[in-house]
């Protein structure tokens, strides 16, 4: 679906998408034939195909944080973007302290609602070790959009809420030295727990 907004919404003529399931990437091949998807993960395409290749921008919606190895998926997507382009990416946020542990916090993947089947991990982050990993990019901009809400019933997590949130992050130019520029509309307690020199 992704290849399909950028196209028809957006006017985006080259798309380079990864996926791990096979059975998506031949839907994705058949829905978005004049564009690149690779089968295969991340980590390991970034060492091989895409080893030296660079994007304006790098989508990561609903992927590195289902993966028991999020720090390493993160910096290899970001290590892709372009100076002066952006990561865009998803994140379960929670104020107090966060799950990586595939035994603690997963998700069923199934299209049924149902908790059998195959199991993801459902990394939920604390949000100021979000942020301070996001600001050891030093990036040139942080956008964020989030709300609280509820688990999904297909998960098995210890928290009773999470903060979904959405965040656009822009990579340096070349010569940009400025101050990393701020706008985070999130819940007030996340900001706060983020803490007010990041947001004024």
């Amino acid at each position: 679906g992704m290849g399909l907004a950028l196209r028809e919404r957006f006017g985006v003529e080259h798309y380079t998408g990864v996926e791990i399931n096979p059975l998506a990437v031949e839907a994705g091949r058949a829905m978005n034939p004049g564009h690149t998807i690779l089968c295969g993960d991340i980590l390991d395409l970034s060492r091989d195909v895409l080893r030296g290749k660079y994007f304006d921008v790098v989508f990561s919606l609903s992927c590195v944080d289902w993966n028991v190895r999020f720090a390493d998926m993160l910096a290899a997507a970001w290590r892709h973007v372009l100076p002066g382009g952006h990561f865009v990416a998803t994140f379960r946020l929670v104020i107090g302290e966060g799950c990586g542990d595939m035994e603690r916090s997963y998700q069923f993947i199934n299209y049924d609602g149902q908790r059998e089947g195959e199991r993801a991990a459902y990394v939920v982050l604390n949000s100021q070790e979000l942020m301070q990993t996001l600001g050891s990019f030093d990036p040139a901009a942080i956008s964020a959009f989030g709300y609280w809400g509820t688990p999904s019933s297909t998960a098995v997590t210890p928290y009773e809420r999470l903060c979904f949130a959405a965040f656009a992050i822009q990579k340096r130019a070349d010569g940009d030295v400025a101050a990393p520029r701020l706008k985070l509309d999130l819940p007030a307690d996340i900001l706060d727990s983020i803490g007010r020199r990041l947001t004024g």
